[in-house]
This record gives structure tokens, C-alpha cells and sequence, in this order.
């Protein structure tokens, strides 16, 4: 937030506004929001990520990691009043499925990571001509 540092020179009725002086483009600097802490956001993970849970859980992450790294890839969702009431069935239903080997659900997260980084990649093919 700026403020002037010198009071602007006001100008009187049918007549024509003064010009500005060099002092008055002078501001000083009374808060820098820039700076300020971030409020976490609230999201609902739709797919396991290591480190934060699996799908269904509701956790508070940081908004810029947040955004760039669960939300736009379609990892989780914003915790709103419906998305709570529309997802906490997945939860649900993961806690009922029983799965062969403990590694099996953690699989489908690393299958998909690959996916990813494969789309991703750009292979040099060098082609001889005999």
C-alpha cells in the first residue's frame, strides 16, 4: 500500500486543475502485502499422494504448491460443502475394498507418475541410410 508523501495541491472551482510538481509522484511505501503468509487451503485428495493420504481425505496444503501440484493435475478438488458431501463416499469405499498385497493400492499412484513423465519424453532416433 503506497501513501503520498506530500499532500496534494487541490485546485479551485471553474478553474483549471494545476499541474502536477516532482513532489508530487513522491510515495512512500506503508505495507508490502507481497510478503504476507498465505492462508492455507483446504483440498480433497481424489488419488493416493505419498506423503499427504489417499483418496477422500481432506487436508490443508500451502495455495501456490497446492494449486500447481494437486489441483491442476486433477490430484484433489477444494474442499467446498458439496465437494465434502460428493467425495466422502471414496473414502468410504476404499476402506471397504481388501487388497491382495499392501503394495498393490500404492502401484496404481507410480503407474500413473510414469504415465506422466513417459508422455513427456522425447526420444533421438539416429537413422543410417543403408
Amino acid at each position: 500500500m503506497l501513501k503520498r508523501r506530500f499532500p496534494y495541491r487541490l485546485h479551485k472551482k471553474n478553474e483549471p486543475p494545476k499541474s502536477f510538481r516532482s513532489r508530487d509522484y513522491v510515495y512512500s511505501l506503508v505495507h508490502d502485502d507481497y510478503y504476507d503468509k498465505k492462508p492455507d487451503i483446504d483440498v480433497i485428495l481424489l488419488s493416493y499422494v505419498e506423503g499427504l493420504g489417499k483418496p477422500g481425505d481432506q487436508v490443508s496444503i500451502r495455495p501456490f504448491a497446492g494449486y500447481d501440484k494437486y489441483l491442476l493435475p486433477g490430484l484433489a478438488v477444494y474442499a467446498t460443502p458439496e465437494n465434502i458431501e460428493k467425495y466422502s463416499k471414496i473414502g468410504e469405499s476404499l476402506e471397504a475394498t481388501i487388497y491382495s498385497s499392501k503394495f498393490s493400492f500404492n502401484v496404481s499412484s507410480y503407474f500413473f507418475t510414469y504415465y506422466l513423465y513417459s508422455r513427456q519424453a522425447y526420444f533421438g532416433v539416429k537413422m543410417s541410410r543403408s
